[in-house]
């Protein structure tokens, strides 16, 4: 069985960036040759959204057969990331799957930091919890080969914000900062780490 999810963000109600969540499904399902559709819109109108707050949306389903498995409600905690630990991979993330045991393990070699910063082929792709930019005093640089292509990622492409680019350990000097964002975060809101706190 082929099992994946979706984490939305959910304030007071309102479903934030449901487009990009409908997009990366249907990518999904379209990447093991599903004819189904997931109406992920038609879903969440099934739901009782009245809470007020902000919350994630956590929505399992398998794409074989494009039925939702599970959907429930969790507060979201920001984690505090403050280091990160650079860490050589071989694996790809394509698809937003409930098997992370390779990102896991990834994890397990911090060394001390907040968070783990993956190298596939020299190349930057992403933490082992969200996708990152840099800034080089003028534009935000997001890594063109990200593990995975995250949705707030794809907002923020689409609107310039950030533009992709192929980013080198070596590059890496060369910026001010980086950003750590996902959909749950806006990116008003996300916190810079010095580029200094990259070991």
């Amino acid at each position: 069985m082929s099992q994946f999810f979706e984490s939305i963000r959910v304030v007071n109600g309102r479903v934030m960036n449901l487009s990009q969540h409908q997009i990366r499904i249907d990518r999904t399902m379209k990447s093991i040759n599903s004819k189904d559709f997931l109406d992920l819109k038609k879903h969440i109108a099934t739901l009782d959204l009245s809470k007020l707050g902000v919350y994630k949306l956590r929505i399992s389903y398998n794409a074989h057969k494009a039925e939702i498995l599970k959907t429930r409600f969790e507060a979201y905690e920001e984690k505090s990331i403050n280091t990160l630990k650079l860490v050589d991979i071989n694996f790809k993330y394509e698809h937003k799957s409930e098997n992370r045991e390779a990102l896991n393990h990834a994890f397990t070699k911090k060394d001390g930091a907040d968070d783990v910063l993956l190298v596939r082929n020299d190349l930057i792709t992403d933490t082992w919890y969200y996708n990152v930019a840099f800034y080089n005093g003028e534009i935000w640089l997001t890594p063109k080969d990200a593990l995975l292509q995250g949705t707030m990622r794809a907002k923020l492409i689409q609107t310039k914000k950030i533009i992709p680019a192929e980013i080198k350990v070596q590059d890496i000097a060369s910026f001010k900062k980086i950003r750590l964002f996902n959909a749950m975060i806006p990116w008003s809101e996300q916190k810079d780490i010095p580029i200094k706190n990259i070991n």
